[in-house]
């Protein structure tokens, strides 16, 4: 569904087989060249509303990027950037989830009209 969304793509029945692949290799992920993953794992052990920080973050600079207002190195940058700035205590509920991601979102173009 992400590949094609709304249309579907033509896709075989056969079941992929882990075992057939047997150069599998799993290797420690590289925390300089991919930022967001130590991002993610930092909003993860934050807790809180850290999560939804990082999520609404993301999404911002990715359109950002998209949109040709930032560079791809700056989507780590403002993330980091809302992880730090934004308070992510409170309740997880629905409704403080809704605020934080208002919050974030309305931050993030305070950041880039900064700039």
């Amino acid at each position: 569904y992400a590949m094609a969304w709304p249309e579907r793509l033509p896709w075989s029945d056969e079941r992929l087989d882990l075992a057939a692949l047997s150069d599998l290799q799993f290797l420690t992920p590289d925390h300089e060249r991919f930022p967001c993953l130590e991002l993610a794992r930092q909003a993860s052990r934050q807790g809180g509303l850290a999560t939804t920080i990082l999520n609404a973050a993301n999404e911002m600079a990715v359109d950002y990027f998209l949109n040709h207002r930032i560079g791809f190195l700056d989507i780590a940058d403002l993330t980091r950037h809302m992880l730090n700035i934004i308070d992510d205590s409170g309740k997880a509920d629905l409704d403080a989830i809704l605020e934080k991601d208002r919050e974030t979102r309305r931050a993030c173009d305070d950041w880039l009209a900064a700039r």
